[in-house]
Parts: structure tokens; sequence; C-alpha cells
């Protein structure tokens, strides 16, 4: 059975007819379309027998009336009828886009029947592909390689050419804007490899068809639907850890040298084709005199060829150099990794803000001396202001309810923070709070691209800020997904005091809600 959610209301049509399966998924978006097994099917209700409860998150599909399809166990022989169904909507949508994103897996329990779950709530986009990793799983793959060993996956984004690519002249436009980051990284002498490298935005480029240079474009999701869509598939890694999406074009040669990452990165081939050379840098020594961190004396162990659609994921640690085959553009997934000393001078300086009297008033004290008597030692520091001073870190240390009840929403703050060239643009013409509602309510809301908002247990942090409200089962939701459903959004904005917060992240740019606007990818 397949199910279509669309319209100004949730609604289901299901057809087993697979002849009007085209035709239906034509009708809508991909993360409107999946799979759902009623248990009343297929004798799934008389083959329940040590049936889990349902699974949250992953076994309820909304229709307007607060319906759920329960997990269910499946008999071998209905497995294959279920994995053919899946196999047609996947070739029916892949058709149209070969990049799209489809979720279709049966959980395998050891030493039960196989179970599968019903429609996944969250947008498809957001999920996993299937294919992206291999022949891995998710958990195999962050299990086996993640943070350990690299991974080469051929064809992990089929289409990538013709689907998603960012043409050159497009890259060269955003390296022109100060909106983002930007280098340029040039190699002159194959043997004496003199390095330049140039930071943005630049007004002119080199010929492309001069060898040996690349330009490199950070923060690509934020600036096009390509790059944020990509980005959205590797979300089975933590809000908190994802960095960004950064495309890079190189001529023939181009590269930026060998060197090693502090951080986990996913090279995605888009065009063209790169050959990477990789291998254990256990003891990084750098040459001396470069603008780049170029590793010294090191070999690759491994050679690999990428070509459109490969992806290569390279953990810390681990040397690698990619030299351009011919005129290319790699996509580079890269990770947040906070190192020890910038978290702890980044706490520390927050700290010295927020403690300047634990007493809890803005009063920040300065050593006095009224009393001060001539001294014959003017180089030696005087005791009085040695002691104030080991009073104030005494005071700071001794008080670790203060401390530590401040830390928690320190993570939040330092981890959701944009990036200090981010900036948001507040609405033009701002709507009213009622007509906003009405709005949500029948095309949705999303959060701006920019938006970073994460959760713990008792805060919600969005973009460098701890909010006043509970992280309440609606708003993980909205971190989550990103977005709310129209029905989403009209349900959740009856309740006044999410709805101010809300509105305010409108007026601040940090949510969009109209069609053109709303991007639930």
């Amino acid at each position: 059975m397949v199910a279509a959610i669309g319209g100004t209301r949730q609604r289901v049509q299901t057809h087993a007819n697979f002849d009007l399966l085209r035709e239906l998924i034509n009708g809508y978006e991909f993360d409107q379309v999946g799979i759902v097994v009623p248990e009343m099917i297929l004798g799934f209700k008389n083959d329940r027998q040590g049936t889990a409860r349902r699974l949250p998150g992953q076994c309820r599909l909304d229709a307007g009336e607060h319906e759920a399809i329960a997990t269910v166990q499946v008999t071998q022989f209905s497995r294959p009828i279920l994995n053919l169904l899946a196999l047609q909507v996947k070739q029916a949508i892949t058709q149209r886009d070969p990049t799209a994103v489809f979720n279709h897996h049966i959980v395998m329990k050891k030493g039960s029947t196989p179970k599968t779950a019903g429609m996944n709530p969250k947008p498809l986009a957001s999920s996993p592909v299937q294919g992206l990793l291999g022949e891995l799983s998710v958990e195999q793959f962050l299990q086996r390689h993640w943070q350990r060993k690299p991974l080469l996956v051929r064809s992990a984004i089929p289409g990538m050419l013709a689907a998603v690519m960012v043409p050159p002249e497009r890259l060269f436009e955003h390296a022109a804007s100060d909106a983002v980051e930007s280098r340029l990284v040039s190699q002159r002498g194959q043997a004496t490899r003199r390095w330049s490298v140039e930071f943005g935005p630049f007004d002119a480029l080199p010929s492309s068809r001069r060898r040996n240079w690349t330009v490199l474009v950070q923060g690509m999701d934020l600036v096009e639907d390509a790059a944020h869509k990509i980005l959205q598939r590797f979300r089975f890694i933590p809000d908190a850890r994802l960095d960004d999406v950064m495309i890079s074009f190189a001529t023939a040669g181009g590269g930026v040298g060998p060197h090693v990452d502090s951080y986990d990165v996913f090279l995605v081939q888009a065009t063209g084709n790169r050959r990477w050379g990789i291998g254990p840098a256990p003891r990084p020594q750098w040459v001396e005199g470069l603008p780049l961190r170029i590793l010294q004396n090191w070999e690759p162990t491994e050679i690999y060829d990428l070509g459109p659609g490969d992806m290569l994921y390279v953990p810390p640690g681990w040397g690698h150099d990619g030299v351009a085959l011919d005129a290319c553009t790699t996509w580079s997934i890269g990770f947040r990794t906070p190192s020890r000393h910038e978290f702890l001078s980044a706490w520390l300086g927050d700290q010295a803000e927020l403690s300047a009297d634990l007493t809890g008033t803005s009063r920040d004290d300065r050593f006095r001396d009224p009393k001060r008597e001539p001294t014959a030692h003017p180089a030696q520091i005087p005791m009085d202001l040695r002691k104030t001073l080991h009073q104030w870190v005494e005071a700071w240390r001794t008080d670790e309810r203060t401390r530590l009840a401040t830390l928690d929403g320190f993570i939040g703050r330092h981890l959701s923070e944009p990036k200090a060239h981010i900036f948001f643009d507040p609405p033009g013409r701002p709507l009213s709070q009622k007509r906003f509602v009405q709005f949500a309510s029948r095309h949705g809301v999303a959060l701006d691209r920019r938006t970073r908002m994460l959760y713990d247990e008792r805060h919600l942090f969005v973009n460098g800020e701890v909010d006043p409200v509970k992280p309440d089962r609606a708003l993980r939701l909205l971190a989550d997904q990103r977005a709310w459903t129209p029905s989403q959004s009209a349900r959740i904005l009856v309740n006044e005091l999410i709805t101010e917060r809300v509105y305010s992240w409108y007026l601040a740019g940090w949510m969009l809600v109209t069609p053109a606007q709303l991007d639930t990818d």
C-alpha cells in the first residue's frame, strides 16, 4: 500500500495497482510518499506474537485524525511482497530525481520474525539514503568506520552530475560575495611546489585553462538548495556535530596538498575526476615556510580515483591528498569537533562575564588601594594586589554550584552559535501574529537554513541563546525536523506561549512561513 499525504489538510490516498503508482507519486513531493503497512492485511494481525510496543517516532501515520499504524511482524511469505512494493515506489521516485531520498527498511531482530515499521514521520530527505554508505547500515558505519578508518563508496549519490550540480560559474559568483568564506589555493612549479593562498571575496579568478589552482567556498548549504539537501542526508550525526558543505572547483593538477584534518569529512565527487591518496599520519610534521599545513615525509598507502557520485569518508588524523585529474568539482561535508583548549577558553571568557559578581548583580569589582604607602621596590608585585586576585579566583572556584548551573547552558549556547559572518534577514513586511498563525496552519513553517536549534533535557538553544521556553515535545520536533507541517502547526500554535516564541523567531528572520520560502528538505 502506498500512502501519499498532501494538500491543505492531511489526507491519505492508497493504491494497490502498480499501474497507478507513478501517477500518484508524481502528484506529491518525495517526503510525502511512503510505504504504509496496516496490520489488518496480509495476515499481520494474526502474526503479532512478540510484537514490541509502537516504536516512538517511527510508526505513526498522521492522517489528520490522529491515526496511527503500529509496528507489526510479518511472515517470510509477506516480506518479499513488501520488498516488491517498496522497490516499485523507489523506482518511480528515482525516475523523477536520481538523488531523491528513499527510506525503506525491514528491521531484523535476532531470533524473531522479521518486522517492518510504518511510515517515518520525519521528512524522507532527512533520513539516511539507502546506498549512501554502500552495503553498510548507518549503525555498521558508525561501529566500523566513524573516527576509525576511511570508507570508499562508489555511486553513493548516483545522478550527482545531472541533478545537484552547482555550475562553476555560480560557485565563482559566491566566491565574489562576502556572504560566504572562500579561499584560492594555487601551486606553481611541480618540482618546487610553491604554494600560495588568498582569501575572498574575489573580484576575479584565474582562467579555467590554467592548471594547478582551486577555489574553495564554505557554507554552501546556506546559499544553495542542492548543497542544503545533501547535508540533510548526513543528519544521522547530531546537528551539534554537523558543520557545513564546502564546494571546491579545481583545474587539472589543482588541490591543497597532502594534509590532515582535525575533523571527519565526507568527500563527494560532483563533476570531473579527482585522485585521492590517503594513509595514516600518526605523528604529522609540516613543511616549513609554506602558507598551508602541508604534510612532510608522508606517503599515501591507498590511491583512489573518484568520479561523479563517488564518495570517500576520511576520519580525523588520516592524511589525504586530492589532485584534480581534470576540471572538477568536489563537495566536502565537514563536522564540528570542539577542542578542549577552544572550549575551555570560550567557557572561561563566558564565566568572566557572568561571574563579575557571584551575588547576581552586574557590578564588576575593581582592585582598590586607597591607603597605599610609597614603595622602595617598584618592580615588586604588591602583596595586597596578589591577595585580592587570589580571592577572586578562589571565590569562583569554590562556588561550584553556580559554576555547574551555568555549564549546560553555555554548552548549548556555544554549540548553537552561528559562525561570525552569519547574519539574519528579518521579513521586510512582517505578518501580524494572527496572520502568521493562519499562514503557518495553511503552509507550515520551517527554520531558516542559517538557524541552529539544539536542545537538552531542560533547555532549548537557538542561535547561541538559551530560550525561555522549555523544550517540550513540539519544540523538539521542530528542532529535529527543522519544520512543522501545516497540520502540526495548526495543532501546536494554539499554545499561546509557543506561538509568541515562534512568532519572535519569525520576526528575527530565524524562521520562514510562506509557500515560496518553506523548505522542509
